[in-house]
C-alpha cells in the first residue's frame, strides 16, 4: 500500500473465522449509523489506522480476535469469502459496513478498481516522486534527449519517459 493507505479492500483470512457469527450479528448491528444521502452504514465503534471499523469477534477475554467489520458485514448478509477474496467498496469509504456496497474481488481486481477511480497516487502526491511539477514543464518543453534529461535532473530515462508520456504525472498542480 505504501504511502496512499488507500486500499478499500481487506484481504481474506484477516481473522475472520466463523463460529461466533451469531453472537456477533447483534453487537455488529449497535456499532454503525445509516447516512440517508449517501446509503453508506458508517461504523461507529473502533477504526484502525487505515481507516477499516474493527469489531472483536466475541471469543473468551483470553481468545479474542478483531475483525474487520466490512468482513464481518459481507459474512452477515452476503456468505462467507474465499480465502483468496478482499472485499472491496463500491462507495470508497472504509468505514462503510453496508454489505450492497461492497464486492468481492482480487488484489489485481482492487487495485484495477482503484485506477479507474483515479484514486492512485501520482504525481507530486506519490511519496517516491524525485520531480516536481515545474520539472515535469520543463522536461515536457525541452527538445534534449531523454537520457540527457535523465542525468540533468538526477532520475532515471524510464522516469522522463513516464513524465513526457504521461503514465505518471497525469495532471496539473
Amino acid at each position: 500500500m505504501g504511502r496512499s493507505g488507500r486500499r478499500t479492500c481487506a484481504k481474506a483470512g484477516e481473522g475472520d473465522e466463523g463460529g461466533l457469527m451469531t453472537n456477533l450479528s447483534q453487537r455488529f448491528h449497535e456499532k454503525f449509523i445509516p447516512c440517508p444521502m449517501t446509503g453508506c452504514w458508517l461504523w461507529t465503534a473502533a477504526i484502525g489506522t487505515k481507516g477499516y471499523g474493527h469489531i472483536y469477534d466475541g471469543g473468551s477475554k483470553k481468545n479474542q480476535k478483531l475483525l474487520r467489520a466490512n468482513r464481518v458485514a459481507w459474512q452477515l448478509y452476503r456468505g462467507l469469502l474465499p480465502d483468496d477474496m478482499y472485499v472491496c467498496h463500491h462507495c470508497d469509504v472504509r468505514s462503510c459496513v453496508n454489505p450492497w456496497h461492497m464486492f468481492l474481488g482480487t488484489a489485481k481486481d482492487n487495485g484495477e478498481d482503484m485506477s479507474l477511480k483515479l484514486r492512485s497516487p501520482s504525481g507530486e502526491k506519490q511519496g517516491a516522486h524525485k520531480l516536481s511539477w515545474d520539472d515535469v514543464k520543463a522536461i515536457r518543453e525541452s527538445k534534449l534527449p531523454q537520457r540527457k534529461l535523465a542525468r540533468i535532473f538526477n532520475v532515471s530515462q524510464s522516469c522522463i519517459s513516464q513524465a513526457v508520456t504521461g503514465r505518471s504525472w497525469k495532471t496539473g498542480n
